[in-house]
């Protein structure tokens, strides 16, 4: 078990695209490709944007940063565009992801066909850029299960890093936290399929537990049960005035 707990682990992610000379690498410009505006890192021939969804939780929107949970499934997406005026040659990109994520083998996938699982180990390369094209890079990882992570929320860093020819390397970044709850070493998600780590949750699963035990006390007529049917029984016999009435004999 790592304790991750208000730690922050980064990760590299190389691309390599070749051709040239000085550039601000890594310089953050917002560009909006989306409708949600992200940040896009670039140089003077690159630009890279690193986005996610949350496939667990059912996302649908390509998000700049993740809270997830242990044990989702999440999909990051990774869009590569040329600024250069001429092709750039042996695109690659390398993704080594954080400590608490493991790469999904076969859902690496460039502009919507199947690739090498390659991104996540000794790089990705994708081939050529044309001036002004642009590449979509997707690939499924899985979070960690609770055991893995300290109680609370962990932070971690996803890196993925494109370079080419002759081209100084982009790097971009997406932030993940993975809230993690547990109770005496039992995650609260696994107790009753409550949602984890609200009190609300616990307190349902406390009812939950208590009715059971009521039912099969209720069953089996032991401790308090069989107790209050002896009572019963006296009473009975008591308000039942053709027994134990000697007085009328």
């Amino acid at each position: 078990m790592y304790n991750l707990t208000g730690q922050t682990l980064n990760s590299r992610a190389d691309a390599v695209a070749d051709n040239a000379s000085n550039v601000n690498d890594g310089a953050q410009v917002s560009v909006p490709y989306t409708t949600i505006q992200p940040v896009i890192y670039q140089s003077d021939r690159l630009s890279v944007q690193k986005l996610g969804k949350d496939i667990t939780k059912g996302e649908s929107v390509e998000q700049t940063s993740l809270a997830a949970s242990p044990n989702d499934t999440l999909e990051f997406v990774i869009r590569i565009r040329s600024l250069y005026s001429s092709t750039l040659y042996n695109v690659t990109a390398v993704d080594a992801l954080p400590y608490g994520l493991s790469y999904v083998n076969r859902t690496t996938s460039v502009n919507g066909t199947l690739t090498s699982d390659s991104i996540a180990g000794s790089g990705l390369n994708v081939g050529s850029l044309s001036p002004n094209q642009e590449i979509v890079i997707r690939f499924n990882a899985l979070v960690s299960s609770a055991d893995y992570f300290s109680n609370g929320t962990a932070s971690v860093t996803n890196t993925i890093r494109i370079s080419a020819d002759n081209t100084s390397a982009v790097t971009a970044q997406l932030s993940i936290s993975i809230a993690n709850g547990k109770v005496a070493g039992v995650s609260i998600a696994k107790v009753a399929g409550v949602a984890t780590g609200t009190a609300g949750s616990l307190a349902v699963s406390l009812l939950l537990s208590g009715i059971v035990t009521s039912l099969y006390m209720g069953y089996t007529k032991t401790g308090v049960f069989k107790k209050r049917d002896a009572w019963a029984a006296i009473r009975n016999n008591l308000a039942d005035n053709g027994k134990f009435n000697f007085a009328n004999r």
